[in-house]
């Protein structure tokens, strides 16, 4: 296909580039950084963009302060540099993770092309219009012209050029999406990541919230609801399968008292989120399916009113990627051990949230029983956090090279 052909066809939404060969640089560039710290600052002073949540998230996450703890001072010999123009196809489930993407490639020392799904175009577009505003000052002349942000309509020859003219290519979404992606061939020697469909789960230890003080286990209510509800358990680090760690075997009726305490607590807190009627129905129509379909579900308790569904499971679910709870469905199940829990740690699942047990126990364990899921550990609060280190990849070293000298 002509690129006169794919102008016509695409819909510009920010940068300049013209489908032509661009330099690298290397990564944490100076002058990039300093776009993304002019562009933070921009976010939040912008009338459309200051009074967005997702908008403010990302302008804090791409401060100079913050990214500046990623670069890895280079060792003597080696010249790390980007690789070239990456193509990034941004998830539809989480809006502005297009322009997370773009910084990752941005810090690799590349230039980045980036599809925005049309249904997202609305929500992404006033951040885009910041991002271009910005681009277009004469200092970032470079910057603009090595960058484009555009949607089109589902077209396989666009899709197909673009892939094989870039130099690498990220793809966020589902393994639907990833299976699609991977017909259009790259580069010989092209660099691709990939980060398909996972799954999250939580682990909560009972001594510890047997404990715990009520603005304790407030403070984890307020974090657990970042964790979860704050992307209505859409994104991939969110947890909905919560393992309540007894060790100590907390008898049954105890452990059922502290569950439904944290659980009331936790409903009380959620009372902030946005429950429409759109996803009230799509959460029965979920509930009612999962009943009749899996049979370890034992019991569904609800709290608050039409708020948050618990479904209690009698065995320990052996995939977790079968339970895929939104707009406040959880599931829960008790363990012994942490051994017990690695047994269902398969490659779908990315990250654990805990409270109340040691992280380095539980790493421990998943090393030493060598299972093949579990990239994150992190605590209840963190699991949205992007980090240079993602799917258990280290995004800014899979987009660049090193020019070694020996």
């Amino acid at each position: 296909m002509e690129r006169e052909k794919i102008e016509n066809k695409i819909t510009r939404l920010a940068g300049g580039w013209k489908f032509d060969e661009i330099k690298t640089r290397q990564p944490f560039d100076q002058n990039v950084m300093e776009f993304l710290e002019e562009l933070s600052k921009e976010i939040c002073m912008n009338e459309k963009t200051a009074v967005s949540i997702e908008a403010r998230s990302f302008a804090f996450w791409c401060r100079k302060n913050h990214l500046i703890r990623w670069k890895v001072e280079r060792k003597n010999g080696e010249y790390p540099r980007g690789i070239g123009m990456i193509f990034h196809i941004a998830p539809s489930n989480i809006p502005l993770l297009f322009a997370y993407s773009m910084v990752f490639g941005m810090l690799s020392g590349n230039g980045n092309v980036i599809r925005i799904s049309q249904r997202t175009v609305g929500e992404s577009k006033d951040l885009c219009e910041v991002i271009d505003q910005v681009m277009r000052k004469d200092k970032y002349k470079d910057i603009y012209e090595n960058q484009l942000i555009m949607t089109y309509e589902k077209d396989d020859e666009i899709t197909k050029e673009i892939s094989q003219i870039c130099d690498g290519r990220v793809i966020w979404g589902g393994d639907e999406t990833v299976q699609k992606m991977r017909q259009y061939p790259l580069k010989i020697g092209a660099a691709e990541l990939t980060f398909p469909d996972r799954n999250s789960i939580a682990v909560f230890d009972l001594v510890y919230m047997k404990q715990a003080s009520y603005r304790e286990k407030e403070d984890l209510a307020y974090r657990f609801y970042n964790d979860t509800l704050l992307m209505d358990q859409n994104a991939c680090s969110s947890p909905r399968l919560i393992y309540w760690l007894n060790e100590t075997e907390i008898l049954e009726d105890e452990s059922n008292k502290i569950k439904k305490e944290w659980w009331d607590i936790f409903s009380k807190i959620s009372k902030i989120y946005d429950l429409s009627p759109w996803k009230v129905s799509k959460k029965y129509e979920q509930i009612c399916s999962e009943v009749m379909e899996f049979h370890e579900i034992s019991k569904v308790t609800k709290y608050g009113e039409n708020l948050i569904y618990v479904s209690q499971m009698k065995d320990i679910p052996e995939k977790t990627s079968h339970y895929q709870g939104k707009f406040g469905c959880f599931y829960e199940y008790e363990i012994e051990s942490l051994n017990k829990l690695c047994k269902i740690l398969d490659r779908k699942v990315q990250t654990i949230v805990y409270e109340g047990i040691d992280p380095e126990e539980l790493a421990a364990e998943i090393i030493r029983t060598g299972v093949k899921g579990a990239d994150r550990i992190v605590k209840a609060g963190s699991a949205l956090e992007l980090d240079r280190i993602w799917d258990g990849k280290d995004v800014i070293a899979s987009l660049s090279r090193i020019i070694q000298i020996k």
